[in-house]
């Protein structure tokens, strides 16, 4: 999927204006739909009641800002319509964090400890994270939601997420890195939920040829 910089620029416009103009709607009906957020525990920073339908305008903002620059690209309906979807198409999805997260973190043990807190911070989407064998089965332990195993060879992934679905039976585990048609179906008979693959974005280039012909 290739997105120019002026088409980034343009979604995030779209986005921000159809936001902005929604969030005043947004904060007049949550009172009447009991929408609000009421301090009742030390948790909570604010001291009056506040509107938690806001996000509802931001969620209008992302998705149609999102359909009119990304939905409409024949190869994202192209996939779609062969049974995949696309995924990671905006910070508005699945948390999921990576080893350059880690280290600005304190570490994979740091991130470790601090998983409780992550999950406090982010109610409402789910904690992927891209790790090694070992630093999975602590993970899951932790309570993260999924797992992602990067360029893992197809024949170590059955007995480990065996192995992980002891520890959790509702963990999701996906793998990815290096997934093509040639591998998929292997990779699909380890046990894993899913797939995760930039393969069906790419294709050979069109031989084309121009032919000319006098006047």
């Amino acid at each position: 999927m290739v997105v120019t910089k002026l088409g980034l620029l343009g979604m995030f416009l779209v986005a921000f204006a159809i936001s902005a103009g929604t969030s005043p709607l947004a904060i007049r009906i949550a009172p009447k739909i009991g929408a609000m957020d009421v301090p009742k525990d030390n948790r909570r920073m604010h001291k009056k009641a506040m509107p938690r339908f806001g996000g509802m305008a931001i969620f209008l903002g992302t998705e149609i800002a999102m359909g009119i620059f990304l939905f409409n690209q024949p190869k994202i309906y192209a996939v779609m319509i062969g049974g995949a979807f696309p995924h990671r198409l905006g910070l508005s999805e699945t948390v999921l964090v990576f080893d350059h997260h880690m280290k600005f973190l304190g570490g994979f043990d740091e991130f470790v400890r601090r998983i409780p807190e992550f999950r406090s911070r982010c109610i409402e989407k789910k904690l992927f994270v891209e790790a090694t064998a070992d630093q999975a089965r602590v993970l899951v332990e932790g309570g993260v939601d999924g797992i992602q195993f990067d360029k893992m060879p197809a024949a170590e992934l059955p007995a480990l997420v065996e192995e992980l679905r002891t520890i959790n039976p509702h963990v999701t585990l996906i793998a990815a890195g290096g997934i093509n048609p040639a591998n998929a179906a292997e990779y699909a008979a380890t046990g894993v939920d899913g797939l995760a693959t930039t393969a069906l974005f790419t294709a050979k280039p069109l031989d084309m040829s121009v032919r000319m012909t006098a006047l």
